[in-house]
């Protein structure tokens, strides 16, 4: 079984992720669960998807999912705060991480899944441009977007987004450099 952590799970992407997790339990487990404040959000995902660990951002919020979790009686250990979150996406069970957390709040626990040697895939186009610009050098083949993922999220305009998207996705290995670019 693959296992998943999905960063930002109570938001639409987040949501979705789990849809399509949970019509495969056969090949995915979801490991981590996580979000800012949305304790009735993550808990319905707990007691659904049984992860090992649920990372609310919030502490008060997290003390609230903890009673909640230990009354319905899920083995899901619940931590708090930033660094909790940083560390839910390096847990070693996880293999791929979806980081689905709207702008500069996912750039850290996205970074530590790719240090960590995790497959990340990421929500948003925003963060695809931030990331191209902070830390070109992070990017290994299989573990984000890089260069391709960059273009997309800037060349989302005037019609260049579909032909870099359509590019990218005919070859999967893109690595040409800008000057290269059609």
């Amino acid at each position: 079984m693959i296992g998943v952590t999905v960063l930002g799970s109570t938001g639409s992407v987040g949501v979705s992720t789990l849809d399509v997790l949970g019509r495969h339990r056969d090949k995915y487990r979801v490991i981590a669960l996580s979000a800012y404040r949305d304790v009735d959000g993550l808990f319905r995902q707990c007691l659904q998807h049984q992860p090992q660990y649920a990372v609310m951002v919030a502490a008060e919020a997290a003390e609230k999912l903890r009673v909640l979790i230990e009354d319905a009686g899920v083995p899901t250990e619940v931590l708090s705060g930033e660094r909790a979150l940083i560390e839910g996406a390096e847990l070693p069970a996880t293999r791929y991480v979806m980081a689905a957390i709207v702008g500069a709040a996912g750039l850290l626990p996205t970074l530590a899944a790719v240090r960590a040697g995790k497959r990340v895939s990421m929500a948003s186009a925003p963060g695809h441009a931030t990331w191209s610009f902070l830390n070109p050098s992070t990017f290994k083949p299989g573990s984000i977007d890089g260069w391709a993922g960059f273009v997309i999220a800037l060349g989302n305009f005037e019609g260049t987004f579909y032909r870099y998207a359509k590019r990218a996705t005919a070859d999967a290995n893109w690595t040409h450099p800008p000057q290269e670019l059609p």
